[in-house]
């Protein structure tokens, strides 16, 4: 699991780039469950979070 850390950007970036690339899984796994779906990534979230990753590992 990677988790983010408050003062270190690339775990930061770290994290959202896993989290893109457990996509599928992560919208399956939210959806079936009740209590979980007020969290479900839009597509327009998921597109933030791409340009964020990009963003980052410039940055980086």
């Amino acid at each position: 699991v990677v988790r983010d850390v408050r003062h270190c950007w690339n775990y930061t970036q770290a994290m959202i780039e896993r989290a893109r690339l457990l996509r599928k899984a992560i919208d399956s796994w939210v959806l079936e469950r009740e209590e979980l779906r007020p969290l479900y990534l839009k597509s327009s979230d998921w597109d933030l979070l791409e340009a964020l990753d990009k963003t980052l590992k410039v940055a980086l």
